[in-house]
């Protein structure tokens, strides 16, 4: 049974610290069988892929850390004649129920994706806090790393000159940033299904030192 409290939101997000045990990921898409093909997933089943993308979580990510996912958590169609309230509240359900409560982290934000839209429409979970901006400015405690977080690619962002990545999900692994630009597709078609921590962005940014800004 899921317990229903409140929901945490991060509003207003000007500028969000978090230590530097934080861990990047999207686009799960838990339960999606066509995205198996779609985007030509290693796995036999929708099951395993769900399974496998849980275990690779727990692998790197401790209780302690935390979690924040890009967007497009979980899929599933909306029953004919079912209201949009009741459709929303089945699928915080499951996606708390069957994926959130098998994950060791506790520190779990998720932001909105094109299939997350019903984030809003259902009762809150304490398991999990809900980003409620599009675009998300990640600092550290430290202020030794920033990054723009947002679903979508973005061609400009604050920041982008002075060498700010921006992290992205929902093209599955699609060419889309700017040649010699710090952006970074973090879904997890991109890594083998695992998060990416801050140090793996790090070396992943160093890679583009000659970076240059677009207008």
């Amino acid at each position: 049974m899921v317990v229903m409290h409140f929901m945490m939101l991060v509003t207003n997000i000007r500028k969000q610290e978090y230590n530097m045990t934080t861990w990047f990921t999207s686009d799960w898409h838990f339960g999606h069988q066509r995205i198996l093909k779609l985007c030509n997933r290693p796995f036999n089943t929708i099951q395993e892929m769900d399974e496998q993308i849980i275990a690779r979580i727990n692998e790197k990510v401790q209780e302690t850390d935390t979690l924040i996912h890009l967007g497009d958590a979980i899929f599933m169609h909306k029953n004919k004649g079912e209201i949009l309230p009741t459709y929303a509240q089945r699928c915080m359900e499951v996606l708390v129920d069957t994926y959130i409560s098998k994950m060791n982290c506790k520190n779990i934000i998720l932001m909105q994706g094109n299939h997350d839209k019903w984030f809003t429409l259902a009762d809150p979970s304490e398991r999990f806090s809900i980003c409620s901006r599009d675009i998300f400015d990640f600092h550290s405690t430290d202020d030794r790393f920033r990054a723009i977080l947002c679903h979508y690619p973005l061609l400009s962002w604050d920041g982008k000159k002075y060498g700010v990545p921006m992290l992205y999900g929902h093209v599955h692994n699609q060419p889309v940033a700017l040649p010699k630009c710090r952006m970074m597709d973090v879904g997890v078609d991109t890594n083998n299904f695992y998060p990416y921590s801050i140090a793996d962005i790090q070396r992943r940014m160093q890679q583009i030192s000659d970076w240059v800004e677009y207008p």
